[in-house]
């Protein structure tokens, strides 16, 4: 049993006792300096564009009240837009998309692996296995099946050098 393995949830047990996978060996989460940054680039895109858009007002007001000058709303729309729409883009990672980052993981068992990524729960018994290969940059590791299909792990897993030896121990393949 790997050394960081947490309790496995009741959801996650029935599901690999479906599938007949076995005991459980470990679970490989997002790595959590991955997920800070994830935050903290979305925040990045919230505030950033709460500057622009404060900056973009503050200019328009500028000009309309204290210059008495025809503000050219034309001029201003670009760099508004581009504050809102960063406004929006921010909201969006952190209400839509951390949550499924924060759920993703891969559950290696006795007789296969489980990966749960966004909605999708993928479920591969290592006599499925074809061929283990590594993408380029090293950044993606594929999985490939006997029925073509692949499954795709990234490096962005806690211990994932850990992970992918287990797989290959695992399945056999290397």
């Amino acid at each position: 049993m790997s050394q960081h393995t947490v309790r496995i949830s009741e959801e996650d047990s029935r599901l690999i006792e479906v599938n007949q996978l076995g005991t459980p060996l470990g679970i490989y989460k997002m790595r959590a300096s991955i997920i800070k940054i994830f935050y903290r680039v979305s925040f990045a895109f919230i505030v950033i564009g709460a500057v622009l858009v404060i900056l973009v007002s503050i200019l328009i007001l500028e000009r309309y009240l204290l210059s008495h000058q025809q503000v050219d709303f034309v001029s201003f729309s670009p760099p508004f837009l581009a504050g809102v729409c960063s406004i929006l883009f921010g909201f969006f990672t952190l209400k839509a998309e951390f949550p499924y980052l924060l759920n993703e993981k891969i559950i290696v068992c006795e007789n296969g692996i489980v990966q749960m990524r966004r909605n999708r729960v993928e479920v591969v018994h290592w006599s499925d296995l074809k061929a283990i290969w590594e993408g380029l940059g090293g950044l993606d590791y594929f999985l490939e099946r006997r029925g073509g299909q692949t499954l795709v792990l990234n490096r962005f897993y806690a211990n994932f050098d850990e992970l992918l030896a287990l797989i290959k121990q695992r399945s056999g393949l290397t």
